[in-house]
């Protein structure tokens, strides 16, 4: 009798150490969770910056090459070469 209630007191003595684990682990990885969460919130506000940037970048590239082709502008600093047009008869 006394050797089983002193198996039942070890069995759930290890029970217990086991749910210990289990719960330490879970918290670990519920922290982890959390960061990894985080760090996604940050990567994606830094995607919307780099997209704006791209739109930005492709705005102006269009809007100089407009510029240059439609009112024959030209940056500072830079120097236009024409050639004339030759038309076949």
């Amino acid at each position: 009798m006394v050797s089983g209630v002193l198996l039942a007191l070890l069995f759930s003595a290890l029970l217990l150490m086991i749910n210990l684990k289990i719960n330490q682990k879970k918290q670990l990885s519920a922290s982890e969770v959390r960061e990894l969460e985080k760090k996604l919130q940050e990567l994606l506000q830094e995607e919307e910056v780099l997209k704006a940037e791209i739109f930005q970048k492709n705005r102006q590239y269009f809007l100089e090459k407009s510029a240059r082709e439609n009112f024959n502008l030209k940056k500072e600093g830079e120097e236009v070469v024409a050639f004339p047009i030759i038309e076949e008869e």
